[in-house]
């Protein structure tokens, strides 16, 4: 596996990371699943970081795909159990404080 063919994977799983998180909030869709799943999401989780500080190509694919599939049972249990929220006020405020930081208005 060429190193194109691991950041590929590596970007799927961030990208569909983000997505979830878009969707449910940043840091909130595991903390809407039991405490069981929780906790296997978190060592996978912990499996793909270390496999990515590793840098295995293998042990890194292996650990994409159980990430992939980590994500998909917590946004089904959580799609059972709860409601998407958008972003809380305090997100869009937090995005238009560090707007403001980047792109301040002439005096």
């Amino acid at each position: 596996m060429k190193i194109d063919d691991v950041q590929a994977v590596v970007d799927d799983v961030d990208f569909y990371a983000r997505t979830l998180e878009q969707k449910w909030g940043v840091e909130r869709l595991r903390l809407l699943v039991d405490a069981d799943l929780r906790a296997k999401f978190d060592v996978q989780r912990e499996l793909f970081n270390d496999a990515l500080f590793d840098n295995k190509a293998k042990p890194i694919k292996e650990h994409a795909e159980a990430m992939m599939r980590g994500w998909r049972a917590l946004d089904e249990a959580a799609r059972v159990a709860s409601k998407p929220v958008r972003a809380s006020c305090f997100e869009k405020f937090m995005v238009a404080m560090v707007m403001i930081d980047f792109f301040p208005h002439p005096p």
